[in-house]
């Protein structure tokens, strides 16, 4: 275990050794959540990309039927409702609103 911690702050965190001391073990999971969570939304970017790249070059070569990327594929993440708010916002305006409450320097 002690080798996963240390390679993960060392190789994903780009820190030095000598600041593995620096860090809780609570500070270096949050860490690895954060990464996992850009790692995600990284391959995301790339597939949405490699999907918008095709939808244009099938356009260009005649495709009349599609008419936006997602005619050609969907992706699962696509297919997730949020019935909470609007737009796509997974927060309702109660929830959103107690946090402004709690915290009201982030929405300025």
């Amino acid at each position: 275990m002690i080798n996963w911690i240390r390679g993960f702050v060392l190789g994903a965190l780009k820190q030095s050794p000598a600041s593995l001391e620096n860090y809780s073990l609570v500070e270096i999971l949050d860490a690895y959540y954060g990464h996992q969570m850009d790692q995600k939304i990284s391959e995301r970017v790339h597939w949405e990309a490699a999907r918008f790249v095709s939808f244009v070059a099938l356009k260009a070569a005649g495709n009349k039927r599609m008419k936006s990327p997602t005619d050609l594929m969907k992706f699962e993440w696509e297919n997730i409702s949020t019935p909470k708010g609007t737009n796509g916002n997974g927060w309702s305006k109660e929830e959103l609103q107690r946090l402004k409450e709690k915290k009201p320097n982030w929405f300025k």
